[in-house]
């Protein structure tokens, strides 16, 4: 792997709007983005390439984010990945799941610029660049 590339994150969500705010983030800091509006279509993608952060909505019609983490953190091959929750829950049960599943960590929407990048590099260790005005 080329030591000048940034990880790949892969970002699941249903909204349109949040996957487009999530590319206009982080898209400037030079991460292999990838996108997925289901769980189900997000897994058939993991099965190709692994990404090393994987962002997850928990409310998605079929199967739901919390579903896929429980998929995700069974398969062996998955424990090199990191995932985030990025949900619109704000409730106690629904954080704890997520926590309790595996995820790394639970970010709230309404999706924060400065607090996504924060957690990400926290995460990962990598430089950030300068946070632009979207």
């Amino acid at each position: 792997m080329n030591e000048n590339r940034k990880p790949t994150i892969l970002y699941v969500d249903d909204d349109n709007r949040d996957l487009k705010l999530v590319e206009a983030i982080l898209s400037p800091q030079g991460y292999d983005l990838r996108f997925s509006e289901s769980a189900e279509d997000a897994l058939k993608q993991i099965s190709v390439e692994i990404p090393k952060l994987i962002l997850l909505d928990i409310d998605m019609p079929g199967m739901s984010g919390l579903e896929a983490l429980k998929t995700l953190l069974n398969d062996k091959s998955m424990r090199s990945s990191i995932v985030v929750i990025l949900s619109g829950y704000r409730d106690a049960g629904n954080i704890k799941a997520a926590m309790e599943l595996g995820a790394t960590a639970y970010i709230q929407k309404p999706i924060d610029r400065v607090g996504l990048l924060g957690v990400i590099q926290a995460i990962l260790g990598s430089q950030l660049r300068p946070v632009q005005k979207i």
